[in-house]
């Protein structure tokens, strides 16, 4: 059975490039992270609504979860940016709230449904925290990260890798890979067990196609700065002759390239003919 029934086809609102260069290295100074928000909708499927308003396969701007702001769905699933290197994925008939949302420090509430985060890196600055019922739950360490918050029923918090603090009534208790915590109320113990992550989960099996698409995106981003980086490097190394060929168009007033100035020498020596010039547009 399919996880969202007959759903309507998945809709990536934002540039999913932008997202994926969330997961590099050494891009705190980057335009990705200027243009990324904690947040923001990366991918709906079905019937999702951001402040009581549906998410309509026709947008293309960029929609975020504000703080105090609420993301249900109903016969669907949503992906957002939780934090920088940090996904929530929630499953069908669910709610949220983000609670504050930064890119390095962010919260949020799951009233109802079931969620899985996914955090695929941590960083120092990182404050993580997810609220269920009247128990908080810290993360610490880059992992998969599973909640179920019945309407009715006993909540439940499940490490499938990584580690987290559960915060109850004051105490702290560490939660590791493969534990779980199951609570109904601020009345009733804490129960922790270890658990067998099941592969009939069709929230996790969602949740593992979206974070495929994400490292194939992460794969094509990194060949692409790498070769990016390599025609630098080779424009860098070229002998003194062939560079003095070449010139970087200055940016603009608008602090744009518009474009290189290109130096083909036709002449190999002083005395043959001039140079020729063409124009690469573009950038």
């Amino acid at each position: 059975m399919s996880l969202i029934g007959h759903a309507r086809p998945g809709l990536t609102i934002g540039p999913t490039a932008i997202t994926i260069a969330l997961l590099l290295p050494g891009i705190a100074g980057g335009q990705a992270v200027i243009s990324a928000r904690a947040g923001m909708i990366n991918h709906v499927e079905g019937q999702v609504l951001l402040k009581h308003a549906p998410v309509l396969n026709q947008t293309r701007r960029i929609l975020c979860v504000g703080p105090g702001q609420d993301l249900r769905t109903e016969k669907g699933c949503a992906e957002v940016l939780f934090a920088l290197a940090a996904y929530l994925r929630l499953g069908p008939n669910s709610e949220i709230e983000m609670v504050s949302a930064g890119l390095m420090s962010a919260s949020i509430r799951l009233y109802r449904g079931s969620m899985i985060v996914d955090v695929r890196r941590i960083f120092d600055e990182n404050s993580l925290a997810v609220f269920v019922r009247d128990l908080k739950m810290n993360i610490v360490k880059k992992g998969l990260y599973l909640f179920d918050n019945p309407v009715d029923g006993t909540a439940s918090f499940r490490v499938s890798s990584g580690k987290a603090v559960v915060i109850s009534s004051g105490a702290q208790r560490e939660v590791k890979k493969k534990w779980s915590v199951h609570f109904s109320g601020p009345s009733d113990a804490l129960v922790v067990e270890r658990f067998v992550p099941s592969q009939e989960d069709e929230l996790a099996v969602w949740s593992a196609k979206r974070a495929a698409v994400v490292a194939d995106s992460l794969a094509a981003e990194n060949k692409k700065k790498t070769s990016d980086s390599t025609t630098r490097i080779m424009l860098d190394n070229l002998p003194d002759r062939g560079r003095a060929g070449i010139k970087s168009r200055q940016p603009t007033s608008s602090g744009v390239a518009t474009g290189l100035d290109v130096f083909r020498p036709i002449a190999t020596n002083p005395n043959d003919e001039p140079a020729r010039r063409r124009k690469i547009s573009g950038g």
